[in-house]
This record gives C-alpha cells, sequence and structure tokens, in this order.
C-alpha cells in the first residue's frame, strides 16, 4: 500500500518557508512533499488569456487575477503528481496551513483514516471557517464528518481522492473559477463535499504568497454581462435548493 501522500504547494525559492513547513508538519508525525508553487504573474499572455473567456465574465464582475491563476495552476500540479503515483487520494495543503495546537495529537490519526476511507470520500476539508455558522451547517457524527448547505471558502488543507480530481481536472469552470470556489460549490463540481467538525488545520496568519493582488474589471459590455451574470445566479440558487436533499442523501 502506498504511504499516504502530504503535498504542500509553496514557491521554490523560499527555502526558509520550506524549512519551517519541514518542522511544523514532521512534529505531527508528516512527511511533506513540496509541490512548486506557480507564479501568476509569469505566466505568458496566452496562458493568463484561458481565464479571462466568456466564461468568467459570465461568472464573477472581476478578471481573474494573475495570482489566483497561479494559485489554480498549482493545485491542478498537485493533483496531477498525485495521479501520477497511482494513488488513490492525497492531502494537500498551501504553505500558511499550520496544525490546530490542541488537536495535534489526533491529526496523525485522523489522516490515516481519512486516507484509509479513500474509496466512499471525494473532498474533505479540513479547515472550516464556518464552524460556528450553526444556520448553515449540517452534522453528523459518521466519521466526525459534517457539510455545508451552501459552501465554505479557502483551500489551505484538504484530503482529495482520485475520482474527485479526475473530475475538477476536467470540469471546464476550472478556467473560470477560482479553484478554492469551485472546490467548495458541490452544485458545481459533482463531488461530495465534507469537513471535519473538529479543524484539524489553520491558517497560520501569515499573508500566503500564492494569494490574491487587486482586481480588474472583466473586459465587455456591462449590461449584457450583469444581465448574464444574474441570470447565472439566479438559476444555480434555484438548481442548490431543489438539489440540497438528495444531495445529503447522497453522504448520509
Amino acid at each position: 500500500m502506498l504511504a499516504v501522500l502530504v503535498y504542500i504547494i509553496v514557491f521554490k525559492e523560499d527555502t526558509e518557508r520550506r524549512r519551517l513547513l519541514t518542522k511544523r508538519f514532521g512534529e505531527i508525525g508528516l512527511e511533506p512533499i513540496f509541490v512548486d508553487a506557480i507564479k501568476g504573474s509569469a505566466l505568458s499572455t496566452e496562458e493568463q488569456k484561458k481565464f479571462q473567456g466568456m466564461s468568467r465574465q459570465i461568472w464573477a464582475k472581476e478578471a481573474f487575477q494573475s495570482n489566483a491563476i497561479g494559485c489554480a495552476l498549482s493545485h491542478f500540479k498537485a493533483w496531477n503528481l498525485f495521479l501520477e503515483a497511482n494513488a488513490n487520494g492525497a492531502f494537500v495543503f498551501e504553505d500558511d496551513a499550520k496544525p490546530v495546537e490542541s488537536q495535534k495529537p489526533r491529526i496523525k490519526g485522523q489522516l490515516d483514516k481519512l486516507w484509509a476511507n479513500a474509496a466512499q470520500l471525494d473532498i474533505v476539508f479540513m479547515a472550516n471557517r464556518q464552524i460556528h455558522s450553526k444556520d448553515t451547517v449540517v452534522a453528523s457524527a459518521k466519521q466526525g464528518l459534517c457539510c455545508l448547505k451552501y459552501s465554505g471558502v479557502g483551500a489551505e488543507s484538504y484530503f482529495i481522492t482520485r475520482r474527485a480530481a479526475e473530475r475538477l481536472l476536467r470540469n471546464p469552470l476550472r478556467l473560470a473559477l477560482e479553484v478554492d470556489t469551485l472546490m467548495h460549490q458541490w452544485w458545481l463540481n459533482d463531488s461530495k463535499i465534507l469537513y471535519l467538525a473538529q479543524p484539524l488545520f489553520e491558517e497560520d496568519g501569515r499573508q500566503t504568497l500564492i494569494g490574491y493582488e487587486r482586481s480588474e474589471k472583466a473586459r465587455g459590455g456591462k449590461l449584457f454581462l450583469s444581465l448574464l451574470r444574474r441570470v447565472n445566479r439566479l438559476r444555480w440558487s434555484i438548481y442548490k435548493r431543489l438539489k440540497f436533499p438528495s444531495y445529503l442523501k447522497s453522504i448520509y
């Protein structure tokens, strides 16, 4: 059986951060594999244009930021690495992820449990910024997992299986939405999206270098695109409200 795969996305030149992350994850019994982050601002104009098509303008008023493009491509790179390794899943972290201090003793055991149950899972987020939003969280005692009625945010720490990674890499919306937005929205990615009821990881407070920069307006007819975005939001709003009961049944 393959050893548990733990990938951390970090820039190749950030040796200080790599030393810190090696120590941080080593303290909880994990040996990370570093994935060289892709710098969006260094991409060619042609490469960036792939993320600025009509699909993007239908989903968002702002142009796809270059750092967000680099972030998305970095996550895609991590997924392809574990698929090439013929693994059933992998744990993926961004460079600002850190273990929740009070959870350190149980992290390795919880990750081993997720790894062992990969066949029943798609994506499990190990951090949850909305854990206290009781009106949007539907909890389950099963394996300490829960789901959100709408969607969470962030992709600093998660477990992803082969099935989910393959679906996301085929999803045309990967070129229209930020990677964390697409991953969290179960009604768009055809995967079961779960969260640990007790988060194991959190952001360390350092602004990730993979993050976001200033926004620019998308080009095109403002009125026409605004109308398209409204119709698109209404369409998916209705869909997810109708789909949510059956989505829950597919999980529990």
